[in-house]
């Protein structure tokens, strides 16, 4: 009998060998069961056939009498080398758990990549991998954690498809330059992957309310990020799913879909993209897919009620990572709801409003310049109450303001049912404050090819900014976006519009890390004095920036010039610190090459506001109101898998109906705002400029509705100290 094996030689030495290439088994030395070229020998790999039965180990020898032996070993790295996982989960609900490769025949395996079947499916699922020899792959290991994919329900088995080991590349098929090997080491341990269902979430510990949380950080090498998809086993008796989605910077999309018995194909319930990044608020009821322009959380109830529902329906929830950048994370929460309460204590003050505690109202002590502090609180539902509630725990949530569901009514004073109420009023004065006029740092997508270098240092104790581009565009956006910023400055020291400078964002990415999310910003204040200096040719352009530090030379303030002392000299410092500080100092240059930089690199500019105000005599509180969006509150189901949808009125449905209570706001804008009004009251001085004599006037309130604007009731008046007047429909 006789076996094959595969082998070759990598070195060869600085001796030139000549063929034929001989090869002995250590059984017979003195004839070869073959010969080859060097050619073949060191084209890798070469399959070696005939080797003699018992064989342990060959002699290869040149025909110049060069030699070298080499020991024949099993060719299954699975039991040869141990290959494994450090963390390896079989058992999973609709995620997949393996950590990094390991093997006992090397210390640290830098380079694989690994296929995922389901089921019989001949074709992987997606691949997964490390280091940069076997790209594409979807996944990077570890595969744990915020890197553990999200998948459908199944039977998954890893297969190892290449793999560095001491040296030599092997292959679970073979090929050019691979050696054959076995490295099916995962058929007796698969994962199995249950479906997430209504009662096997473990629960999460910041937000107890939702059973589930799946976050996801794991970028793909030379491929588009892959979907990812799970299923979610319904009860019939599930009426609603509340969820909880974040996009990040980088925007990523959600599909709801759901599968049941009573219907031929998927319904799309929810289909919406996420993030701040290049992405703006759509929330249509017709629209689809919907969007939400926020860094935080988009959070809705989808109602399931319209729905035939079955034993075994159940929904497909579907992250679409950013199909541009791959340096995106994302962060879901979701829950099933059998009922949802849409009343509580916030329904209570439909008709009623929040009433204003007499004994609380009061005129405090003037300033040096005037300025009096006009004091009453209001008492309605606690923080407690209204956050506790099924709206307030799933429906609140942070999108741009003109479809926010909001709380601004709900700042209790130590979270008893009292509301602080104070306005600063005064005959005349003048306030200083440091402020920012800029923009939202976006990260420009998608990743490109240009290469990108900055540095940060403090040479002689002064800071000093140096930058390489390969590309002319990006030094143009810097510079551009300085030029920008630097509008309003003024180089006089005894000028207010001196102490300005402006603010400097680098993505801290580098290599073939884009700019996303995850990477953190360094962030650099610098005193527009700064002498700015460009040049160099492609691919080499240049720019460099000095970092000045100011001192103050404004002449003394008043004191009722207000603040004004104290922001001049935090501009001041500000600067300085930005400058001699060797915290952000950079080590060496930050190489990105893939172009990592925001689209406004100066994205802010920081100025002193001197506000000289005329006296004021009349102000309004924040109106208390509930703002829910009817796009948020309502499913809207559509059918198709792609663009034109269809709308499937039949089947839509509201979690909530607010249609008898409130005011509808933007009635033409498809988004169709309620406000529901527990309360709006002006707070107005009586005989200006005394600002001990107020009164606060009320809009009437009907259902949550006002019914007046122009605040006709008078609640309560106050002078010489002490309540002269009060509405006990207002007060108490």
């Amino acid at each position: 009998m006789s076996f094959s094996a595969s082998t070759c030689l990598s070195y060869t030495g600085t001796t030139t060998l000549t063929d034929p290439i001989r090869i002995f088994s250590n059984l017979n030395n003195i004839v070869p069961f073959t010969s080859v070229t060097l050619n073949q020998i060191t084209s890798c790999p070469l399959v070696l056939t005939g080797i003699p039965d018992g064989t342990t180990t060959i002699k290869i020898k040149s025909a110049n009498n060069y030699c070298c032996d080499i020991a024949l070993t099993c060719n299954d790295l699975c039991t040869t080398c141990d290959l494994a996982f450090d963390v390896y989960s079989t058992n999973l609900i609709s995620r997949l758990v393996a950590g990094n490769l390991t093997g006992s025949c090397v210390n640290n395996i830098t380079q694989y990549r690994i296929n995922w079947y389901r089921g019989s499916e001949p074709t992987p699922i997606f691949t997964s991998g490390f280091g940069s020899d076997f790209t594409p792959y979807n996944y990077t290991h570890p595969l744990t954690g915020a890197t553990s994919p999200l998948v459908y329900s199944g039977l998954y088995t890893p297969v190892v498809d290449r793999v560095k080991i001491n040296g030599l590349n092997y292959s679970y098929t073979g090929g050019a330059g691979f050696i054959q090997a076995n490295l099916d080491c995962f058929n007796t341990s698969q994962i199995d992957v249950e479906a997430f269902d209504c009662s096997n979430g473990s629960g999460t510990s910041n937000l107890p309310q939702y059973t589930h949380r799946v976050q996801f950080s794991g970028a793909s090498a030379g491929v588009t990020p892959l979907p990812l998809t799970a299923t979610f086993t319904l009860d019939p008796q599930t009426k609603y799913f509340a969820w909880k989605f974040q996009g990040e910077s980088i925007t990523d999309s959600l599909i709801i879909r759901f599968n049941g018995l009573s219907y031929p194909n998927p319904i799309i319930l929810e289909y919406w993209t996420v993030g701040t990044n290049g992405n703006s608020t759509n929330v249509g009821l017709t629209t689809l897919p919907k969007s939400g322009k926020t860094s935080s959380f988009l959070s809705k109830v989808t109602s399931l009620t319209a729905l035939t529902r079955n034993f075994n329906d159940y929904l497909t929830l579907e992250v679409i990572p950013n199909q541009f950048n791959t340096q995106t994370t994302w962060d879901f929460y979701f829950t099933c709801l059998d009922t949802f309460t849409c009343t509580g204590c916030t329904t209570n003050y439909l008709n009623t409003p929040y009433k204003i505690q007499k004994s609380t109202v009061s005129v405090g002590s003037p300033d040096a310049c005037g300025k009096r502090s006009l004091i009453y609180y209001i008492s309605g539902c606690t923080q407690n109450e209204i956050y506790n509630s099924d709206i307030g725990e799933y429906m609140f949530t942070n999108i741009d303001s003109s479809v926010n569901i909001s709380e601004n009514f709900l700042s209790a004073v130590n979270n008893t049912s009292l509301y602080n109420k104070s306005e600063d009023y005064f005959t005349g004065r003048t306030q200083c404050s440091q402020r920012g006029n800029g923009s939202t740092l976006l990260c420009v997508q998608p990743p490109n090819t240009n290469t990108i270098g900055f540095k940060k240092s403090t040479p002689a104790g002064i800071g000093f900014i140096e930058m390489t581009f390969s590309n002319l565009t990006d030094l143009a956006a810097f510079k551009s976006s300085y030029d920008t910023r630097k509008v309003g400055w003024n180089s006089d020291p005894t000028n207010l519009n001196y102490y300005r400078y402006v603010k400097l964002g680098i993505p801290n990415a580098t290599g073939s890390t884009p700019c996303g999310d995850t990477v953190g910003t360094l962030s650099y204040d610098i005193h527009f004095s700064s002498e700015m200096t460009t040049g160099g040719t492609a691919p080499n352009y240049t720019l460099t920036m000095t970092m000045p530090t100011i001192t103050n030379s404004m002449a003394p303030f008043s004191l009722c010039e207000i603040d004004c002392n104290t922001t001049v000299q935090q501009m001041v410092t500000n600067v300085n610190l930005g400058s001699t500080g060797t915290s952000n100092n950079t080590v060496g240059f930050l190489i990105s090459n893939t172009g990592s930089r925001y689209t406004f690199p100066f994205y802010n500019t920081e100025f002193v506001s001197y506000d000289f105000q005329l006296g004021k005599y009349s102000g309004n509180t924040s109106p208390g109101r509930l703002v829910i969006n009817n796009s948020l509150n309502s499913t809207i189901p559509f059918s198709g898998n792609s663009a034109p949808y269809v709308q499937i009125p039949s089947l839509s449905s509201q979690t909530c109906n607010f249609s008898s209570v409130g005011e509808l706001v933007d009635s033409g804008n498809q988004g169709q705002r309620k406000n529901i009004y527990a309360y709006d009251y002006k707070l107005v001085v009586l005989n200006p400029p005394d600002l001990t004599a107020f009164s606060i006037k009320a809009n009437t309130i009907v259902d949550g509705a006002r019914t007046t604007t122009d605040y006709p009731v008078t609640a309560l008046t106050y002078s010489g100290g002490t309540v002269t007047y009060f509405d006990p429909l207002y007060t108490f």
